[in-house]
């Protein structure tokens, strides 16, 4: 302890406490994106005491320069060691000593800025002061996304708009982070095209300006969010691989375990999973040898499910552990606050391999746990699983309830964006317990709206559960026809199939859901309205 035996000792000495550890946090913040940011994490990581104490006394201080400037010097940091809560406790906190940068109209584009906000000591000209305020607001957005159902509402579609408009696609501060965060803003707003222009906008800035390490990010992340769109897939591998060779060439071993895991989604959108397993293997090694603890279970998770496809029991065996450990290792990390994916993949493992009532166990309890709680294309995922669960338990009135259930959530903005096929995977789940509860008519007709509107770009390939899954409807409902035609005769029912597929080609898929909703009411169990 300082005695204050000097008038403002004690003042003085907290300053300079302040100014070094904020210098320490943005000096060492460019060299956490290349060879030695082992080295430079693991020193962060043993001041991290002292650079809570920095901010807590620039805060108590209102000084927001420097709050600013060290929220955005650790939040790199903050993201690699999964510190999310300090991530997001900072940002909010620091974002309380100023205006909302979002929180209204936008009068003005924001100016184009080649300097970073960090690149000098505090205090910033006021430009850069203005966008450090804006990259604070996107790190504390980004943040938010995975816990919380304010996605779906007007107020933050508004907020999204706002962000969207404040800035030029291509511009400097949008390809590099925090201010890359912006893209979101497009994606929540659900509008697809124009997030894909700024997605390419992105990327050729990056080029542009020689942004080598943003390039390497933003390509990765073009390859996660659009792997599924048309004419995506084999871009997707293109810039995994790009992505990859510029994260080994700057030597960054986080980027490098982030490309590999890209590129093995890539390979398993292809149905390549030996060769899917193998990167993740390896994207694993590199993420246990930086310390990068948030990569750790979803990558276990990812590998898993690579193994299990590979037709291999041995394989098979090693991916239920991993799965099961990730499932574990989520909801220990975040503590049962944020919808824990891995266990949807795992439970649709064990689904596949006839433990239905585990599986069933594992979604219900997600199901209500994040219900009110998470946004809704998640509790409509989880809902839609629930529903394939039980058509293989053989109860199909519930099932198509919750078919009809889940299309009501995932038919989202986001959900469109994120995957043109989910809706489909619902529709074909209610076809095939229609089939088994005496409407083959329909079954067949929401089949073939299902084959006319699918989604399969270029390289890709049916996961095998979907292609399970079609499978098992089709055989469903030509069993049905198979039953009512005179003496079993096959001509006569493939006759009445091929009548009622005809029935679907023309429709869209909102008729085709209404389809399922009506079904639903007139067996009692339509979906509930909507949340207030």
């Amino acid at each position: 302890p300082v005695r204050d035996e000097v008038p403002g000792e004690r003042a003085a000495v907290e300053r300079r406490h302040l100014v070094a550890y904020r210098e320490l946090a943005r000096t060492a913040e460019p060299l956490l994106h290349g060879p030695d940011q082992g080295g430079h994490l693991e020193r962060l990581e043993r001041e991290h005491d002292n650079i809570r104490t920095a901010l807590r006394r620039a805060v108590a201080a209102r000084d927001e320069h420097e709050a600013l400037c060290l929220v955005l010097s650790m939040s790199w940091f903050w993201q690699v060691r999964d510190h999310r809560v300090e991530a997001r406790t900072w940002a909010e906190v620091v974002m309380g000593l100023g205006p909302d940068p979002f929180g209204g109209p936008v009068t003005a584009k924001a100016p184009s800025l080649m300097e970073r906000c960090t690149d000098a000591p505090p205090p910033m000209r006021e430009e850069l002061f203005q966008e450090a305020r804006r990259g604070v607001a996107l790190m504390a957005l980004s943040e938010k996304q995975e816990s919380v159902i304010w996605a779906e509402s007007p107020e933050w579609l508004a907020h999204f708009r706002r962000v969207r408009e404040t800035y030029t696609p291509g511009q400097p501060q949008t390809c590099r982070l925090p201010g890359m965060m912006w893209i979101f803003a497009w994606m929540l707003a659900g509008e697809a095209d124009r997030f894909h222009e700024a997605l390419a906008a992105t990327v050729e800035g990056c080029r542009r300006y020689g942004y080598d390490w943003e390039l390497a990010f933003v390509l990765q992340l073009r390859a996660k969010l659009t792997g599924e769109h048309p004419g995506s897939v084999l871009q997707a591998a293109r810039d995994t691989e790009e992505s990859l060779e510029i994260f080994r060439r700057l030597g960054d071993t986080w980027g490098t375990a982030e490309a590999l895991a890209g590129r093995a989604e890539s390979h398993c959108m292809r149905g390549e999973f030996a060769a899917a397993a193998e990167d993740y293997r390896r994207a694993i090694e590199h993420a246990e040898a930086l310390g990068a603890l948030s990569q750790m279970p979803v990558l276990r998770a990812r590998l898993g499910s690579a193994l299990t496809e590979m037709g291999d029991p041995e394989a098979a065996d090693e991916g239920d552990e991993l799965l099961a450990r990730a499932v574990e290792e989520l909801e220990r990390a975040t503590g049962g606050e944020v919808p824990n994916f891995a266990a949807l993949q795992h439970a649709v493992r064990l689904g596949r391999t006839g433990e239905t009532a585990r599986a069933r166990a594992l979604v219900s309890s997600i199901e209500e746990q994040f219900r009110d709680r998470a946004p809704d294309l998640f509790c409509g995922i989880a809902q839609g699983l629930l529903a394939w669960l039980l058509v293989l338990d053989g109860e199909y009135a519930p099932a198509l309830s919750k078919a009809d259930e889940a299309i009501g959530r995932v038919s989202t903005r986001l959900g469109n964006l994120v995957s043109s096929n989910l809706l489909l995977h619902e529709v074909v789940t209610a076809a095939h317990a229609l089939a088994e509860l005496g409407d083959p008519e329909l079954a067949a007709t929401l089949l073939a709206v299902n084959d006319a509107h699918g989604v399969h770009p270029e390289g890709y390939q049916p996961q095998p559960v979907e292609a399970e899954s079609r499978r098992g409807a089709e055989t469903a409902v030509r069993a049905v026809f198979a039953a009512r035609s005179a003496d079993g005769r096959p001509a006569e029912a493939d006759e009445a199939y091929a009548r009622a597929y005809a029935k679907g080609g023309g429709l869209s898929i909102e008729e085709a859901t209404a389809l399922v909703s009506r079904a639903a009411r007139e067996r009692g169990a339509g979906r509930p309205g909507p949340r207030t």
